[in-house]
């Protein structure tokens, strides 16, 4: 899908790499379904980058209901 696509992750959120802690939440890595509990979906995080970057919702919003 390319960089415009790409959601901003730290990389304890990504990978589950230190120097953070269990306290700031679950890492994609270590449990998808945790991830996707506390924060949503890639779609549902992407839409809410879009909208605080100022983009229009593009063609995944009608999946997500944005």
């Amino acid at each position: 899908m390319g960089h415009r696509f790409t959601i901003p992750l730290c990389k304890w959120h990504h990978e589950g790499h230190p120097p953070m802690t269990e306290e700031m939440g679950p890492s994609l890595a270590s449990s998808k379904r945790a991830f996707v509990t506390q924060f949503g979906t890639e779609l549902e995080i992407m839409a809410r980058v879009d909208a605080e970057l100022g983009f229009d919702t593009v063609w995944y919003g009608a999946h997500i209901g944005v």
